[in-house]
């Protein structure tokens, strides 16, 4: 079994861009022929992958962790003899026995107990390895959770194991999202899906101490730590089984993306370009194709990265900005991930109104979310 390196996170500082007539997709210079050439020859330029159209050809990754020996924004600082700092793993042990008593005021049962503090040694020790698309066939369904036909079952945990952060309304379990989504028209027998479960199922996530650090304040957040909150939105969702997620450290095609209709009502799409996340949302209930990105330079980052999207579903309908601006250089990723928790539990009004604070307040949450859901509560 295989795990890519995780790709990194973060605002950086962004490149200006010249603005461009949005003819082709890819912005690599070098492949502009290419594909100008592709877009117009049948559908070839959907088994591109989508790194082709939104990084310019090329995925960009970083080592596990960050790294560096200085301290840097979105950077985990790390000793002159490359260890992590004492005050990380302090911190870091704090977090673990917070989880743990929100696990107990909650009344939830643990799993597991710190009988010890984590130390350098166990760093690099999984805490979970998961997939976007496990768990969501053939299980029975859990409490809080929908069945579906008799091949595929929806597991959710209740939503009430979600941690909100000050400054939102509880979650309301029947919120407009999928208030009148129905699971009428999906078949999950079809083998278009078997085939799209499947390929979500083999790409696989490791989760170990090292991923918690870059979700600290102040650092960017890379693809292991999205994916990991995601993997829990996901799981708490009561549509979860029909919710399509591209991981953002893997790499699917658009092709892949462009059978999702008849196998899922919802699409999140993590995006990566010029060490920025922005993220799709693609309801294929309302036909909507929705881009969300957090720290606009130009508007020619956002018609490039959504033409892709329009191009594979021409039927629906697209919104590109929005007012939830970030005010530093370093949150794109949780601004990514409260737009996906919004998303699924709220309404897109409240995904207009995000501010910085909220985004602040919100990273601590999804560092205890995701202690608490896979070290104590042990839930892959």
């Amino acid at each position: 079994m295989q795990f890519q390196k995780n790709r990194k996170g973060g605002d950086g500082d962004q490149h200006e861009e010249k603005k461009v007539e949005i003819v082709i997709v890819s912005t690599a210079p070098q492949t502009t022929t290419k594909t100008t050439e592709m877009l117009n020859k049948n559908h070839e330029w959907m088994k591109l992958p989508i790194s082709h159209w939104i990084w310019g050809g090329s995925s960009q990754e970083n080592q596990k962790g960050g790294g560096g020996s200085g301290n840097k924004p979105g950077q985990v600082p790390m000793t002159p003899d490359g260890k992590y700092t004492e005050k990380d793993l302090a911190q870091l042990n704090n977090y673990i026995r917070e989880a743990e008593n929100i696990a107990a005021e909650k009344g939830l049962s643990p799993m597991y107990r710190q009988k010890k503090p984590v130390t350098q040694d166990d760093m690099l020790k999984p805490i979970a390895i998961f997939s976007l698309g496990e768990g969501f066939t053939n299980h029975p369904t859990r409490a809080g959770g929908r069945g579906g036909n008799d091949e595929t079952k929806a597991i959710a945990y209740p939503v009430g194991d979600l941690l909100v952060p000050p400054g939102l309304p509880p979650i309301v379990a029947e919120n407009s999202r999928y208030a009148n989504a129905t699971r009428s028209g999906i078949d999950k027998s079809l083998s278009k899906c078997r085939n799209l479960d499947q390929k979500q199922n083999m790409r696989r996530i490791k989760l170990d101490f090292s991923n918690i650090l870059p979700l600290y304040s102040g650092r960017w957040a890379d693809s292991v730590g999205l994916d990991s909150f995601l993997h829990i939105l996901k799981q708490h969702w009561k549509y979860g089984d029909l919710l399509y997620i591209n991981s953002a450290q893997h790499d699917p095609s658009i092709e892949e993306i462009l059978n999702t209709p008849d196998c899922f009502l919802f699409g999140l799409i993590p995006l990566f370009r010029h060490d920025h996340w922005t993220i799709v949302f693609i309801d294929h209930v309302s036909k909507i194709i929705r881009y969300l990105n957090s720290q606009v330079v130009d508007e020619s980052t956002p018609r490039i990265q959504i033409e892709p999207f329009k191009r594979a579903f021409p039927g629906y309908s697209h919104s590109l900005f929005t007012k939830s601006q970030q005010r530093d250089n370093n949150s794109c990723g949780i601004y990514l991930l409260i737009f996906a928790f919004l998303f699924l539990f709220y309404t897109d009004r409240d995904m207009d109104q995000v501010t910085q604070t909220l985004v602040d307040r919100f990273r601590k949450i999804v560092v205890l979310q995701i202690l608490l859901h896979f070290l104590v509560l042990r839930r892959n």
